[in-house]
């Protein structure tokens, strides 16, 4: 019982997305569903702390993004992911932008890294993620 206890603590609210759920963290919401509109869906989360967007997205069409290569791992709940960095340039500031995607099988998160932290509550939050049952 306190595990479930302070699982619940940590985690406030959940995002249902085509394929499973995510729990986000304490400071960090979106809505509570991201629909599958035709063939993909979009959304944000909001993470007040460090005011980062993390994109949530997925398509029947395109793959993940990440290499066969790149590093894989399992959320919390067994669901395999994969973990890439891409990097491209502010059209604006011409500076590099290093961002991480996060492969999770339903779809991809992804985040601008300007710190560790940045990193860290990405995979905190992919490995949160818990499959639909059915697949």
């Amino acid at each position: 019982m306190l595990l479930i206890a302070s699982a619940v603590a940590l985690s406030l609210a959940t995002m249902k997305i085509p394929g499973g759920v995510l729990e986000l963290p304490r400071g960090c919401s979106g809505p509570a569903e991201i629909p599958m509109l035709v063939d993909s869906y979009i959304g944000f989360i909001s993470c007040d702390d460090n005011k980062t967007s993390i994109l949530v997205e997925g398509s029947v069409l395109s793959p993940g993004g990440c290499a066969k290569d790149d590093p894989r791992f399992q959320s919390r709940h067994g669901s395999p992911m994969v973990a890439c960095w891409r990097e491209r340039v502010d059209n604006v500031s011409k500076k590099r932008i290093q961002l991480m995607r996060v492969d999770i099988g339903a779809g991809i998160l992804e985040l601008t890294i300007r710190e560790p932290r940045d990193a860290f509550l990405l995979l905190q939050i992919a490995s949160s993620f818990r499959p639909d049952r059915k697949q």
